[in-house]
């Protein structure tokens, strides 16, 4: 990581023409502002160049009105709508929205992030230097599941306190292969707007195609076209992530359906381990010795209607030989320009 001033090879450098796109749901609100000042400190213009479709999913008026605030305070001006559908259905609809936007606002000299709300990728300070010297028209990134300190806990994200802070951990929990969640882990995180000349076509989050030449795909696949970038955070280990699991399962969606079900079958209901804790301690009671072993969790007052989420035992207790240092992207300051 570099604090210093941003060279001519950070985005940086090319802010003017950097833009982010993004469908999100607006029960994910609590994260949408993380997820903003994340890019805007990587160089994305908030008032210009960011691009935020909002998916209402059946979401109260108290949380689209939450979502309308964050966008607000962030300055975003391209703000768009999509009503509630079915999650499985949601997907085509991104997907020409996103198309649509590749080919009617982006031009050759334009750079696209195109990322989930949960999703913040890191770029080395000489990423377009990069991209340059290996002749690609794209960056890929994997992905890096973040944790709760505890390894096991999955809370709700909370406004204010930095979200790298409450969830500080890194680790491998989803690949191809002998995972505790199957996936494809590699995402285009940086794409030119006209790849070798062409308009370039999303087919999914991994995957763009720009007349024949084939950008991103699977990591084993070869051929990528794109530059490895540093591992990325993926927050997908907190409550809202459970939840919009869960719906997608519920929904049959048809993309990667495996990889929610899996998603949903490592997690438990807080309460699962606490009733079986709290049958230990009754079994206990006629051994005071044994007690203090085997005394119950107690929740927080409040917070008994509250739904609580915790990663089930088995894959908790593999969670060590996962954990993996954290990837860091510049870091550096943009210059400010001298009076």
């Amino acid at each position: 990581m570099n604090g210093g001033v941003c060279g001519n090879s950070s985005l940086w450098a090319v802010s003017d023409r950097l833009h982010l796109w993004t469908l999100m749901t607006a029960r994910s609100h609590a994260m949408l502002a993380h997820f903003l000042q994340h890019y805007a400190s990587l160089g994305v213009r908030m008032g210009s160049n960011a691009h935020v479709v909002v998916h209402e999913d059946f979401a109260p008026a108290a949380t689209l009105h939450a979502v309308r605030r964050e966008l607000s305070a962030a300055g975003v001006q391209d703000v768009s709508w999509q009503s509630s559908v079915n999650s499985s259905a949601l997907e085509g609809l991104k997907l020409e929205r996103l198309n649509d936007f590749v080919r009617t606002s982006l031009t050759n000299a334009s750079l696209l992030i195109f990322a989930d709300v949960d999703e913040f990728f890191n770029f080395p300070c000489d990423v377009l230097a990069r991209l340059a010297t290996s002749r690609r028209q794209a960056a890929c990134s994997f992905m890096q599941d973040r944790l709760h300190e505890d390894r096991r806990s999955l809370p709700r994200v909370q406004p204010g306190v930095p979200v790298a802070r409450q969830f500080p951990l890194c680790a491998r929990l989803r690949g191809m292969m002998r995972s505790p969640i199957p996936g494809n882990p590699m995402k285009i995180s940086l794409l030119w707007g006209r790849p070798f000349g062409h308009v370039p076509r999303y087919y999914s989050a991994h995957s763009v195609v720009a007349g024949t030449r084939r950008i991103g795909g699977y990591p084993t696949g070869g051929g990528n076209n794109c530059v490895l970038m540093p591992r990325f955070a993926h927050y997908s280990m907190t409550h809202e992530a459970v939840e919009l699991s869960q719906r997608k399962v519920d929904d049959r969606y048809a993309n990667a359906l495996v990889t929610y079900q899996r998603s949903v079958a490592i997690v438990q209901p807080c309460h699962q381990r606490l009733q079986q804790q709290g049958a230990a301690a009754a079994a206990a009671a006629a051994h005071p010795a044994r007690l203090e072993r085997h005394r119950p969790e107690h929740r927080p007052a409040g917070e008994s209607h509250e739904r609580c989420y915790e990663l089930r035992d088995e894959t908790f207790a593999a969670v060590p030989a996962l954990l993996m240092k954290c990837g860091e992207g510049c870091g550096c300051r943009p210059e400010v320009p001298k009076s």
